[in-house]
């Protein structure tokens, strides 16, 4: 029997630390890279554990799912498909300037077909805390590094597989209990990287994640109580916004600690907004009389196909599949004309 002397064993763990992570949709994984376990613990990191990637969770309370969350697992993904440490790194922070209550920013500032209000915010989230000196101490450029375009496997237009995409639409569906583990592992098993872009192998399997992809749109993040949640957080906080009840930066508080200061104001307007977000909220389609007339964000993938003598993406080898991408597309742009019942 091997005897390991405690002394030694408190040297290793001191200077090769470890975090195991537990996740949802890679399983169990060990974090050994120091310069990834010491960008976890910063401030903006930290902050995105308390940031919900779905939006407000006043009414749809199921879906805890947060930024954190989302940002490790593009860099599990990315580690589990043989990226480079530095393209990593660039998906931890991909996600690190996203505001309280994610998208809800966006219709706050009548973006929401587009989101990308927190973009544009990554340079100044990022250089004003402790990550460039963590970066620069382990030989990494942090002006490459926020430049997302350096980064392929990270990041591609829609409707390209990136890791960003592969990973918040197979966690959303995990949370909503839309995919199987199995569904899941045949997805992985037919994913891989040529000439530096994620690829499919297997049109079937492609043709089933493309299918979920298009129905959690629908479902998920451009449906109708998802849509009148961001609508009516978007005119509560633009009220809170005109009356200096908040300003721009406290977008960048925590959920919690956004909600608090809106409860705080004790205004009227306010509150009336925060008694209809609720799980109760009620709402239906009305076509003349609405309180919004909204739309989200189209989102599909078109997966590459791996041929025999090329790359094609799907609707190219799928008539069918083709066909029913403008129909889609007009499904999710047309939106909703959404009257508020009650709550």
């Amino acid at each position: 029997m091997i005897k390991i002397r405690r002394d030694f064993f408190d040297y290793f763990l001191l200077n090769y630390p470890c975090m195991e992570i537990n996740d949802k949709v890679y399983g169990t994984v060990e974090i050994t890279e120091p310069v990834i376990l010491e960008l976890l613990e910063t401030s903006p990191l930290q902050r995105i554990k308390k940031v919900n990637q779905a939006g407000t969770q006043l009414v749809l309370t199921h879906k805890r799912v947060t930024r954190w969350d989302h940002c490790v697992g593009v860099m599990l993904l990315l580690k589990k498909y043989g990226a480079c440490l530095e393209e990593q790194i660039a998906g931890l922070l991909h996600d690190v300037p996203h505001t309280a209550f994610s998208h809800s920013a966006d219709f706050i500032f009548r973006q929401g077909h587009t989101q990308g209000y927190h973009e544009k915010f990554l340079r100044k989230i990022i250089f004003a805390s402790d990550i460039p000196k963590i970066l620069e101490k382990y030989d990494f450029n942090p002006e490459r590094i926020v430049d997302e375009h350096n980064f392929s496997l990270l990041e591609q237009e829609l409707p390209a597989l990136c890791a960003d995409r592969i990973d918040y639409s197979l966690r959303d569906m995990v949370r909503d209990s839309v995919i199987t583990r199995e569904q899941i592992d045949q997805i992985f098993k037919v994913l891989t990287v040529l000439d530096n872009q994620f690829v499919m192998t297997d049109q079937e399997v492609a043709l089933m994640y493309a299918h979920k992809y298009m129905n959690q749109c629908l479902t998920s993040w451009a449906s109708p109580m998802d849509l009148t949640t961001y609508e009516l957080f978007g005119e509560m906080v633009r009220i809170a916004f005109a009356q200096k009840i908040l300003v721009e930066e406290d977008l960048f508080l925590t959920d919690e600690e956004f909600l608090e200061k809106l409860r705080a104001a004790k205004n009227k307007d306010i509150q009336k907004y925060l008694d209809l977000m609720t799980p109760n909220l009620k709402i239906e389609f009305n076509e003349t009389d609405y309180d919004f007339d909204t739309r989200g964000k189209v989102r599909y993938i078109d997966p590459p196909i791996k041929t025999k003598n090329s790359i094609k993406k799907l609707s190219e080898l799928n008539p069918e599949f083709a066909a029913e991408i403008p129909k889609f597309i007009a499904q999710v742009k047309k939106g909703y004309r959404i009257k508020i019942l009650s709550s």
